[in-house]
């Protein structure tokens, strides 16, 4: 079992930043796994083939976001994509709950 850490934190703090930091980088997982399957490797490529490596991206990226309830960080992502199919990638977060 691990060594516990001498910094408190809570679980539900735990939960929260574990979430966060898995939606920041939500889009460089899905294409890891679309790189993983290769059904959807080859979907990925015609329908590259049918418009532009610019476009799919753009439409996974905003189905992401409207999927999750998502939206792009105001400060870009600095961690460079481990996806292959990646250039680049904006971090995102949970939408903010705007109180009315």
């Amino acid at each position: 079992m691990p060594q516990k850490s001498s910094k408190a934190i809570t679980p539900v703090k735990f939960a929260q930043d574990a979430i966060a930091a898995f939606v920041r980088q939500i889009t460089d997982q899905v294409m890891l796994f679309v790189e993983s399957d290769k059904k959807l490797m080859e979907e990925f490529l015609h329908a590259v083939d049918n418009s532009s490596w610019e476009t799919v991206n753009q439409q996974i990226a905003l189905k992401i976001e409207k999927t999750f309830g998502l939206e792009v960080e105001k400060q870009p992502s600095f961690d460079p994509p481990r996806s292959k199919l990646l250039q680049t990638y904006s971090s995102l977060r949970v939408k903010s709950k705007r109180r009315k």
